[in-house]
């Protein structure tokens, strides 16, 4: 235990009194030691983990006879079939409709995110340039893109270092990239770092890619 500084334990350098010893003594006469000849790390029995279960049912807390669907399962679990299905199910049913609606998505997979620092900044850019642009449109469950114009078939995202240079990301915004490319769109992406430090180069780009683009549809 530790004390403040300039306190100091009321029995220091106070040994135990014969009487003290011979109260504790009593106090434990006849009990054995809880782990007596048990070697290694104990953990509770299941008379007491009953004990435990009892008092928390009482108390309106856990459920009876539940089991954890991934007890004893080290490791990230992937659904079974039968989860599945049972997803799929619930998906149709009308609470999760009304979740959706509320959310203002047709699924979960395709429930929009909360716009971040980065997006509002490359928004501002686009804003003062004047290009129509849709926020986060869904493709299919399969892409995101934070700001698209149809008619030129434009793209531009804003990439965060901190989530877009892992590994996974890396791949996802790969596969999107060809996605993209091969239903004929083109694709900006900006770091983070270049729309809060740069602004004017990544609203030259953008304003440059836009009058390519249009000069390619006039001829």
């Amino acid at each position: 235990m530790a004390f403040k500084k300039g306190n100091v334990p009321y029995n220091k350098n106070r040994p135990l009194t014969d009487s003290h010893r011979e109260n504790l003594r009593l106090a434990h006469l006849g009990l054995a030691p809880w782990n007596k000849n048990l070697k290694g790390v104990q953990t509770h029995d299941e008379k007491f983990k009953e004990a435990r279960r009892e008092d928390a049912l009482k108390h309106g807390l856990g459920k009876v006879n539940h089991t954890v669907w991934n007890k004893a399962k080290p490791g990230l679990q992937k659904w079974s079939k039968s989860q599945r299905e049972k997803w799929l199910t619930w998906s149709k049913t009308p609470e999760a409709k009304l979740m959706f609606i509320k959310n203002g998505v047709n699924s979960m997979m395709s429930m929009k995110k909360k716009d971040t620092k980065c997006e509002l900044a490359l928004g501002k850019i686009i804003e003062s340039i004047g290009l129509p642009v849709i926020k986060q449109k869904n493709f299919n469950n399969f892409a995101r893109p934070d700001f698209i114009n149809e008619e030129l078939k434009l793209i531009l995202n804003s990439d965060g270092v901190h989530w877009h240079t892992t590994p996974r990301r890396l791949k996802t915004d790969k596969r999107q990239n060809i996605y993209f490319k091969k239903h004929g769109y083109v694709i900006l992406r900006f770091w983070d770092y270049e729309i809060f430090n740069s602004p004017d180069e990544v609203k030259k780009k953008i304003v440059d890619t836009v009058e390519t683009i249009r000069g390619t549809l006039k001829k």
